[in-house]
């Protein structure tokens, strides 16, 4: 009892040393609604109104905004993270905190997910070409795409070749008859003009050397680094953010540990191609 009270005091004396340290520093406040549902509030030790809040809430899905309402359609225990981007703090501010949420009165409803990611299209010459892989998860699903400039399409792997310059929100919604789930993140469109900008998804099952099967990784989430089951292939191993910004890469052999300690916390994908041309994927969080 006297271990766990001493444990319980550091890390709370820990967390307000941590907050203090940030000038855009905030804490989650977590409201519990029927069916699952919960409300997520993130308070700024020093708020203003220049301040902007993304949310990764754990069940696929991102939001914005400093209150934010989700539902998960099972019960069990999810990461929620915030980042609070402060542009009035000299030199500019940028705090991201996790916490977890506990639902217990979800509608058990058939699970599903919405999840993508993007990475640059290493087989293509062309300029401006990513490929997109789509994460989401769950059996029966239909899917609606918005990439943002207007355009929408269904499908699980389209492509989209995208006009202008700019900033886009492309969103991701799944459903099935009795689940929905939404994903959403911008994308930062950064063209030399004249030159297309292009995401292709494509279907691991329809492309050769792409497989379906998931990276066996652990633990996750994780604060320090991790582990890939891999085989004795040399594998480079490449980390992306959910922007499709490439922050991690690294040459491994079967099985050995990648450090993480330079990540912030949040979500992010990996994509892994050995020396015989096989790729796999998949995704993990960063919570320390």
């Amino acid at each position: 009892m006297k271990k766990n009270l001493l444990i319980t005091i550091f890390t709370t004396l820990f967390a307000m040393f941590a907050n203090a340290q940030s000038p855009c520093a905030c804490t989650i406040s977590i409201t519990y609604n029927p069916g699952g549902a919960a409300t997520l509030t993130a308070t700024p030790n020093a708020p203003n109104a220049n301040q902007t809040f993304s949310w990764s809430l754990g069940n696929g899905t991102a939001a914005y905004g400093q209150t934010v309402t989700t539902t998960y359609n099972n019960n069990g225990a999810y990461v929620v993270c915030v980042t609070v981007v402060d542009s009035v703090i000299s030199g500019g501010c940028t705090y991201t905190t996790c916490d977890s949420v506990l639902i217990t009165n979800a509608n058990n409803l058939p699970s599903c997910s919405a999840s993508y990611y993007i990475v640059p299209d290493s087989m293509n010459s062309a300029p401006h070409t990513y490929l997109g892989y789509n994460a989401s998860t769950g059996s029966g699903l239909s899917y609606l795409w918005y990439w943002g400039d207007g355009d929408s399409s269904t499908g699980f792997a389209p492509s989209h070749t995208y006009a202008a310059a700019g900033n886009y929100l492309l969103c991701l919604m799944v459903s099935n008859g009795t689940c929905k789930d939404t994903f959403c993140a911008t994308q930062a469109i950064n063209k030399k003009q004249n030159d297309p900008f292009s995401i292709n998804f494509v279907d691991p099952m329809a492309v050769q050397n792409i497989s379906k099967e998931q990276l066996a990784l652990y633990p996750n989430p994780t604060k320090d680094a991790f582990y890939l089951q891999l085989d004795n292939s040399t594998w480079t191993v490449n980390v992306f953010d959910v922007f499709g910004k490439k922050v991690l890469t690294q040459t491994v052999k079967g099985k050995e540990a990648i450090s993480v300690t330079n990540l912030n916390n949040g979500s992010y994908f990996i994509s892994a191609k050995s020396n015989n041309g096989k790729n796999l994927h998949t995704q993990f969080s960063v919570l320390k």
